[in-house]
């Protein structure tokens, strides 16, 4: 899958295939109203064909307006319902990732995004979920050390205040190993 591709070739196709759907049907349903509407018997003969020819034409041209404007209503009906219908497949799951964006941001990575069957943008889905992961296990890697490194500061703080050097070394010396590996992981992040 394209990587920056949001919305999947088969939702595009599946709209524009609805809304062709929608026009062809409607035009075919039109002109068999049209055509059963206006399939009348002029007369039996040229005289009397002739003569209500004129009668028939005028209400062959009223009642055809009449017939395409209905359709061409709920062509335009049925199109707009498509779109209603297929913008809340893609407005849908951008609020669900404005909520995810937000829970991220107070600090909650164990949420993940769920969209519904059929929704546009189930990729940017699989990547948040997996950002969300990633920087979730990072965080809580981060606290561990940082708590860690508290307990430990304590213990050579006490050290210190009791002037035993030997006692603190080892607090020192994991609190520098934390240093290092807080070091690794933030340089391993990218923003």
């Amino acid at each position: 899958m394209n990587p920056f591709k949001v919305v999947s070739r088969s939702f595009s196709l599946r709209l524009l295939a609805a809304v062709m759907l929608t026009v062809v049907l409607g035009a075919s349903i039109t002109g068999v109203f049209f055509f059963t509407y206006t399939n009348q018997s002029l007369g039996e003969s040229y005289t009397q064909r002739f003569a209500n020819l004129s009668i028939y034409k005028l209400a062959v041209i009223r009642n055809s307006l009449y017939i395409y404007a209905l359709f061409a209503v709920a062509i335009f009906v049925a199109v707009v319902l498509f779109s209603i219908y297929y913008s809340h497949k893609v407005t849908g799951p951008l609020y669900r990732i404005r909520m995810f964006a937000k829970e991220m941001e107070r600090g909650n990575f164990g949420i993940g995004i769920r969209f519904r069957e059929g929704d546009a943008i189930h990729a940017i889905a699989e990547t948040a979920n997996s950002f969300s992961q990633r920087y979730g296990e990072i965080y809580s890697r981060l606290n561990e050390l940082v708590d860690a490194m508290e307990k430990d500061a304590a213990v050579l703080k006490r050290a210190i205040e009791k002037g035993d050097s030997k006692g603190g070394d080892s607090a020192r010396d994991r609190i520098a190993s934390g240093v290092t590996e807080l070091n690794e992981i933030l340089s391993g992040l990218k923003l």
